[in-house]
């Protein structure tokens, strides 16, 4: 280097490190301290709590209600809350939010499990709380958002003009009950009347059999049913619809069990229905099996059909550690969806099926198993337990079977009923 380019790289180097500390570390890095670790989580200021400060309750941001550990604080004098949310982190006792890790025992006290089993000054963390998504944390700004909802609104403008005013909940009960004459909206008590099912289908099986007349029938029911022409519809509590978010076990009772009507709606009704209905119809059982999740830590294939666990339901607490662990153990995965999902990124096959075409692509699939005998025959054959270790199989299938589809307890057929089946033709 000649003396002219040494004198502007030592004015260049004498300028920033005027600028101020922020190029301290690149400078030092370019002087040669590339290589120096300088270790994590060292700090002092661990904002120290005990269990009196500690709430384990749920999450409500979406449909998955993982378990969660909220840290709480007294709030400011005079202020607008008693008390603040300070922390929300997964709770360390549940399977759900410790997954790899691992659940802490339950008869762990609360005051050790707030002290977190990690260390701090080595790894960067305490573990005094298990894994949240984002959006479970967000609760927080869900809670003490400006513009949350706290008390009823209603519509003062044309519909859809989004112009509203805030009521009293007297106001609110009032109006459902009774009707609001300016929206123009009728009241529970005026669309309200019920009557049991059976009570109305025996009357219409009479008329049917002309044991009672139309006439009849009509003066009855007019006031009751939606329509006495079809009394397959119900009766006018049917035309109260009620659609429901979270604590739907609680709506659900209401709906049903307290107005009667059948239209009651929650979030799985437009969301996980395909699975749970999938489900419930591929096993035939007293019990609906309505949920089935894959054995991720041992499976060594796992096809993922029109979802998307690594972001879904508990997908970012649970699933996502669980799924990318076995691929990294070796597992391999097929996700069959339209779009190139977050799940489809990890994917080692991805299927870009067309909108419409599952259907067709889960029957071709089933025929390319029978045409080229890709099944597992002997499990498929053998009966019971027996036979499957004759064969030296591990388990067997209740494929061979046959089933009383006319008995809604769906038994499976026995020897003795065929052979009386038999006597009886």
């Amino acid at each position: 280097m000649k003396r002219r380019g040494f004198l502007k790289a030592l004015g260049t180097l004498g300028a920033v490190a005027f600028v101020g500390p922020a190029f301290v570390g690149p400078i030092k890095q370019v002087m040669g301290d590339v290589w120096i670790d300088e270790p994590h989580g060292t700090g002092t200021d661990y904002q120290d709590y005990t269990a009196e400060n500690v709430i384990f309750t749920s999450c409500q941001q979406c449909n998955a209600t993982c378990t969660i550990k909220t840290y709480i604080t007294a709030g400011a004098a005079g202020g607008a809350y008693s008390s603040i949310v300070r922390k929300i982190a997964g709770n360390q006792y549940s399977p759900i939010n410790m997954v790899q890790i691992g659940h802490i025992n339950y008869d762990t006290p609360v005051s050790q499990a707030v002290k977190g089993t990690g260390d701090v000054a080595k790894t960067g963390r305490g573990l005094r709380g298990g894994r949240t998504c984002l959006k479970g944390q967000a609760g927080i700004q869900t809670n003490y958002d400006t513009f949350r909802i706290q008390k009823p609104l209603k519509r003062v403008g044309e519909r859809g003009s989004g112009v509203w005013k805030t009521v009293s909940w007297e106001e609110a009960y009032k109006e459902i009950l009774e009707g609001s004459k300016d929206i123009g909206t009728p009241g529970l008590k005026e669309m309200w009347k019920y009557v049991p099912e059976a009570a109305v289908m025996a009357d219409w099986d009479k008329l049917k059999a002309g044991d009672m007349t139309k006439a009849e029938f009509d003066k009855k029911y007019k006031d009751i049913l939606i329509d006495t022409n079809h009394p397959d519809l119900g009766p006018k509590a049917n035309q109260i619809a009620v659609m429901a978010g979270h604590r739907r076990e609680f709506i659900e009772r209401l709906a049903v069990g307290s107005l009667g009507t059948a239209n009651y709606y929650d979030h799985g009704g437009y969301c996980g229905i395909t699975s749970v209905m999938g489900n419930v119809r591929s096993h035939d059982a007293e019990k609906a099996k309505k949920r089935m999740i894959p054995d991720y830590d041992n499976a060594e294939m796992v096809i993922v059909w029109g979802t998307n666990p690594m972001v879904a339901n508990r997908g970012p607490t649970t699933f996502a550690p669980q799924i990318t662990n076995a691929i990294d153990r070796g597992m391999k995965m097929v996700v069959i969806d339209p779009r190139y999902s977050k799940t489809a990124e990890k994917a080692h096959v991805w299927v870009p099926v067309k909108p419409g075409g599952d259907g067709a692509l889960a029957m071709a699939m089933c025929r390319w198993i029978i045409e080229n005998n890709r099944y597992d025959d002997i499990y498929l054959r053998n009966p019971n337990q027996e036979a499957a270790n004759e064969d030296g199989e591990t388990t067997w299938s209740d494929a061979s079977f046959l089933v009383n589809v006319g008995d809604k307890k769906r038994p499976f057929v026995r020897a003795r009923t065929l052979e009386s089946a038999a006597r009886n033709l």
